[in-house]
């Protein structure tokens, strides 16, 4: 059978509708090249069903002949296209896979050299993967939309090939770079066996790359002073550069608080009148509480502590080897004080000195010293002796007494007691003129002090003769023997109407000079007084009291 092509100059106008042709009819033998037109067809007369498979090719079709309107919705589909078909149609493809050979324009002309032009309202781009939407917009405003729909989704940003390296997410209002898990409003998390980076850079001289904090009502923040060697300060609500309030690490490690040049490696200053320049306080309530512990050298000439006033001179210096030193640099013993004037140092008893007083002398001339001492006064650690040229005491300014270089003791009122020793008799002596001692005790005073005695006599019996009873007061020492008896009280007259064997007491007296130091005996001498009787001193109800006064 011989087949006959039907040619546009055949077909009237309309003539072909969608009830003239057969199901399946039309195929590419049946259309001449350019045959068909719009204006032959009937709006909608095309159905899928009157197309053979794969016959309609861009050769059959006269350039916009064929229109949208002419065509039934979703009746071309893609197993009646020929391939060749598939980069001219211009309207109303269903296509599974489409390539543009030109740039596009939606909702508005293509671009002069963009791609994709898109403008809309609404969201310009809007991707469904079948359970999760996304979509891209710019908003009213300018601003670029990137949203992941629905509460607490993750948007990624990859790198790399195949499957790609996740180099930031925003999972939630979380930002993370290089972190699997965001758990931070930012999380930036370096890759393994390596160290995680966050720079900050300023590219022009003289402007500091700042972080600040900020909350409601305060703020603070870091930042390198590009002006001031590189230096990272820390700042609080004043601002930056407020003079005295920030902090300051310097390239040294040095830090500096209230000073933007700090000397060591904690620099604290105070311009603030009435306040503590630093506070070092612990506040717990129980078991063993530490303060501030300084450790810091092993020799005199390193300094574990020191405080100097404003003008920078030494107050107070703590020594590597233990020693303290107020008002010296220097501190020669455990406590050294001194003021160029009058001074006190501190060190061990023996051949050091445990307190001494000084006036930037030399020990014989200038020193005083309070140390302790053992019964020879050479040794360590025993009772406190006062040491010096002369020790003084005084009371509202005024000397009250003294013990001078020679031991003597005096005071301003003068006659102070110094020592007072009691001593009873228990031996009865006899006499008939020759000289007995009815009691005696020995003493030992100090230089310029006085020996001040007093007497009571047990009975006293008169043997028989007319004789007074009679007894001296004397002090020995070495071989000088000095009689300091009171005359006045120290015999008795016995004659005048007593007989024999009668019994009597007395009393007596006596007083010395300023006596140098030593060891004295003081001795009561009992004899008989103008005649040759024979008196017994009983020594039972003697008593001798001795005192040693100061001059």
């Amino acid at each position: 059978m011989t087949t006959t092509k039907v040619n546009s100059e055949f077909i009237a106008v309309n003539a072909i509708s969608g009830t003239i042709i057969a199901d399946g009819a039309i195929t590419s033998t049946h259309l001449a090249a350019n045959s068909v037109d719009s204006s032959e067809l009937v709006t909608g007369s095309i159905d899928t069903i009157h197309i053979a498979a794969n016959q309609i090719t861009a050769t059959k079709i006269v350039t916009n002949g064929v229109l949208t309107r002419h065509i039934s919705d979703d009746q071309i589909t893609a197993d009646k296209l020929a391939n060749s078909i598939n980069t001219d149609i211009a309207a109303k493809a269903p296509l599974a896979s489409p390539q543009f050979t030109n740039r596009i324009g939606i909702g508005v002309a293509a671009h002069a050299t963009a791609a994709l032009n898109i403008t809309t309202t609404d969201q310009h781009i809007r991707l469904n993967n079948g359970s999760e939407i996304a979509a891209i917009s710019v908003l009213s405003g300018g601003e670029l939309d990137l949203w992941g729909h629905g509460d607490g989704e993750t948007i990624n940003f990859r790198t790399g090939t195949g499957s790609g390296t996740v180099a930031m997410n925003i999972v939630g209002t979380n930002v993370g770079i290089g972190a699997t898990t965001v758990d931070n409003l930012l999380h930036i998390e370096g890759p393994a066996s390596s160290h995680t980076a966050l720079q900050i850079e300023t590219i022009t001289s003289g402007y500091d790359p700042t972080i600040h904090f900020k909350s409601p009502t305060n703020s603070s923040g870091i930042y390198v002073d590009d002006n001031d060697t590189n230096k990272m300060k820390f700042y609080n609500g004043n601002g930056k550069g407020a003079a005295g309030k920030e902090i300051t690490f310097d390239n040294n490690g040095n830090v500096g608080i209230g000073t933007t040049s700090p000397t060591t490696k904690l620099h604290v200053e105070s311009s603030t009148v009435n306040q503590n320049t630093a506070l070092v306080k612990n506040t717990a309530g129980t078991g063993v509480n530490y303060g501030l512990e300084i450790s810091a050298g092993t020799n005199a000439t390193d300094h574990a502590l020191q405080v100097l006033n404003a003008a920078g001179t030494s107050m107070l210096r703590v020594a590597g080897n233990g020693n303290v030193g107020i008002g010296t640099s220097s501190p020669a013993s455990k406590l050294h004080v001194t003021s160029g004037i009058e001074g006190i140092s501190a060190g061990i008893a023996g051949s050091t000195y445990g307190i001494r007083f000084d006036n930037g002398g030399t020990f014989s001339s200038n020193m005083s010293t309070i140390h302790g001492v053992d019964d020879t006064l050479t040794g360590s650690y025993q009772p406190i002796m006062l040491n010096g040229l002369d020790v003084r005491f005084g009371t509202s300014g005024t000397e009250r007494m003294r013990i001078s270089q020679t031991g003597s003791i005096t005071s301003s009122t003068g006659g102070m007691t110094l020592q007072t020793k009691e001593v009873y008799g228990n031996t009865t002596v006899t006499t008939s003129g020759a000289d007995v001692t009815v009691i005696s005790t020995t003493i030992t005073i100090l230089a310029n002090s006085k020996i001040a005695v007093w007497f009571q006599s047990g009975q006293i019996q008169n043997s028989g003769g007319a004789s007074n009873p009679n007894f001296l007061i004397k002090h020995t020492i070495g071989s000088t023997t000095v009689n300091i008896s009171d005359h006045l009280s120290n015999h008795w007259d016995y004659n005048t109407g007593k007989t024999s064997d009668a019994r009597i007491f007395m009393t007596g007296l006596g007083i010395s000079g300023s006596l140098s130091a030593g060891t004295y005996t003081v001795a009561v001498i009992g004899n008989v007084y103008n005649g040759t009787a024979t008196f017994n001193y009983q020594g039972l109800g003697s008593t001798l009291i001795i005192q040693e006064i100061s001059a």
